[in-house]
């Protein structure tokens, strides 16, 4: 009965923290030009207090939007121009309709992108959040990532595509589902993380037993 009610208790102080991440995370947003910094530091702060039990809500999400700050918003920019052009691509496969060749080229060639971008984000942004690295390297490290674990990622797409529509049904699902959307990401995430820490580390026992590294 004890371990029941611990075991009650652990998981109700999960849900706790996942509801004050994901607000912090709307609060954070709401400038919108911050959304990237501020999901960077929800991955961070997740995995670290939820996941690890290893650190505090407030601090450790405002030190991961600190840290990622002008990176973050950087990405953001590049996001928005390729959205731009995403959503050009897609008008004019509806102008040129969608049953014609042009037409359906636009409309695959808006699909293949969508898909490839969330391939690589659903890497991106956790990198950012773990590594020191450009931009540019990130990226680099975020495809390979994503290439190499495509697997891994068929659950991410769907999860992200459930938590969005329960989000459009139940508005206030938001409180709470962004937390917990990173903390099961980072399962698949994490472990290709910490592969890659100890094939690039000239001494991997200096990182045995942190709180990025997978059990």
């Amino acid at each position: 009965m004890s371990f029941l009610n611990n075991g009650f208790m652990l998981a109700l102080g999960k849900i706790a923290d996942m509801f004050f991440l994901s607000v912090l995370w709307i609060l954070f947003s709401l400038p919108v030009v911050t959304i990237v910094p501020s999901t960077i530091a929800l991955y961070y702060a997740t995995v670290k207090v939820v996941r690890r039990d290893a650190g505090y809500v407030f601090r450790d999400f405002l030190n991961g939007f600190r840290q990622n700050l002008k990176q973050g918003m950087a990405l953001e920019l590049i996001y928005f121009i390729i959205g731009a052009l995403l959503y050009a691509a897609r008008r004019f496969a509806h102008l040129a309709g969608l049953t014609s060749t042009l037409g359906k080229c636009y409309y695959l060639f808006f699909l293949i992108s969508v898909v490839v971008i969330s391939c690589v984000s659903a890497y991106l942004l956790p990198v950012i959040s773990r590594f020191t690295l450009s931009l540019l390297s990130a990226l680099r490290l975020a495809v390979f990532f994503s290439f190499t674990n495509l697997l891994t990622l068929i659950p991410v797409l769907i999860t992200l595509a459930a938590g969005t529509a329960l989000v459009w049904v139940i508005p206030p699902a938001v409180l709470v589902l962004p937390s917990a959307w990173c903390f099961l990401h980072s399962y698949g995430v994490e472990k290709a993380l910490g592969r890659y820490i100890k094939e690039q580390t000239q001494d991997p026992q200096q990182h045995e037993g942190r709180w990025y590294m997978e059990e």
